[in-house]
């Protein structure tokens, strides 16, 4: 992996934490400097919304597993932290499936764009966060905003937003609900009737049906043959 060759002397790859068995996983993009240092995920500025929000969400944050899309610190030329290139992603996809298998939890909670794009290249963080599908039909997944992306933008409104996406999530973990029941009757393209749903349980009306419905296959039998090939499973 490139990424990973190319991380400073002192900085390895960030493995997931939390606990064995977690209540559910929170993936993020890829460790900042901060947590390259500390070994640690979710352990930076952003990292510490996270956790403060999930707390005010009633979420007990030790109960919760971190890990991120790419385990190694993507650095500009200048040392500054970049988002990681999809080949990026693509070369650690192996691994974070890895993790989500090894925790042997159903719920995984999809932190900013890059997280989402990891799993459903054709959607966007802004249409869908606060919003459940289902995975392989085995995660049941849903994305909330990043939290550098919030303290970018120092909104309140934002913070309290996605307190209730996470109060909303940790109530449906808590009652153990079906994710089907939890489905939007609208398309999460535009606000027109739900006309379909595609096998994530992702709604779509007619038009973006007809433009979407096949983008994401290629990414979900790559992930597919990746989980059969674990020696756990």
């Amino acid at each position: 992996c490139l990424l990973h060759e190319a991380q400073q002397e002192g900085c390895g790859p960030v493995p997931w934490s939390g606990p064995l068995r977690p209540s559910f996983i929170a993936v993020g993009e890829a460790p900042g400097p901060e947590e390259a240092k500390a070994g640690a995920p979710f352990v930076g500025r952003a990292g510490k919304l996270l956790r403060s929000m999930m707390g005010a969400a009633g979420v007990d944050v030790g109960d919760v597993g971190f890990a991120n899309v790419v385990s190694c610190y993507p650095s500009k030329s200048d040392g500054g932290f970049r988002a990681p290139s999809v080949a990026e992603t693509t070369a650690c996809r192996d691994n974070l499936m890895a993790q989500l298998e090894l925790a042997q939890t159903q719920w995984v909670l999809l932190v900013g764009a890059i997280a989402l794009h990891s799993f459903r290249s054709d959607l966007t963080i802004t249409d869908t966060h606060g919003h459940v599908f289902v995975w392989l039909e085995k995660y049941v997944v849903m994305p909330i905003l990043h939290p550098s992306y919030i303290l970018r933008r120092g909104s309140h409104y934002l913070k309290k937003e996605t307190v209730a996406d996470l109060t909303a999530w940790a109530q449906m973990i808590a009652d153990g609900d079906d994710p089907l029941a939890h489905l939007d009757e609208t398309c999460v393209k535009c606000t027109q009737p739900m006309l379909h749903y595609d096998r994530d349980g992702v709604g779509y009306c007619a038009k973006h049906w007809e433009r979407w419905k096949g983008q994401w296959m290629k990414e979900r039998d790559r992930a597919k043959e990746v989980i059969e090939q674990l020696s756990w499973t």
